[in-house]
């Protein structure tokens, strides 16, 4: 019986010892600070600035907006019968470009068809990480696109993409499929 005890405590006194070798002072003596932050430009990985996305944006004949300076660009793109309005800026905190095109005003409540409303919800994963939503009385398509490793190239392809899925989807946003027609 005493030579479990002491088997026991000395198996416990090997475990404390142990931790405190690999969480004590030596331990932290041997951890390396991570090496700072480079300043990436936006090819490289960093994220764009306004004045870079509105650059990227001049082929499509933008137009600048600032509200509280907050600056916004709008595009027009022309795609088949359609010309597309699309709505640009960046997040406050620089980390999402946010894209929205107003498609089409939802009918009052009592109006508005239910199937129609379920089918743009269920589109939602499939165009996903674009997304339909209800501002302002309108069916908006939006697309939050992360701000980094894009370019002038990257944005066009961007905003054709999100083109081509307003387009793509006109059957669930035509203002007679949404008043149940």
């Amino acid at each position: 019986m005493k030579n479990r005890i002491t088997s026991a405590f000395a198996a416990a006194l090997i475990v404390v010892a142990s931790l405190g070798i690999a969480f004590g002072p030596l331990a932290s003596s041997r951890t390396e600070a991570a090496p700072a932050p480079q300043k990436q430009s936006a090819a490289q990985g960093g994220a764009l600035t306004v004045a870079q996305l509105g650059d990227a944006l001049t082929p499509f004949g933008k137009n600048t907006t600032t509200n509280n300076g907050q600056t916004s660009y709008s595009v027009t793109v022309p795609s088949g019968k359609w010309k597309i309005n699309i709505i640009i800026s960046i997040s406050p905190n620089g980390s999402v470009i946010w894209m929205t095109n107003s498609l089409s005003p939802v009918p009052d409540a009592g109006k508005v068809s239910p199937a129609a409303l379920l089918n743009v919800l269920k589109k939602n994963r499939d165009i996903g990480p674009m997304f339909f939503e209800i501002w302002n009385g309108s069916l908006v398509m939006t697309y939050p696109v992360p701000n980094h490793d894009l370019n002038a190239a990257s944005v066009k392809t961007i905003v054709d993409d999100f083109v081509s899925t307003v387009v793509n989807n006109a059957a669930l946003w035509d203002p007679a499929t949404l008043a149940g027609k």
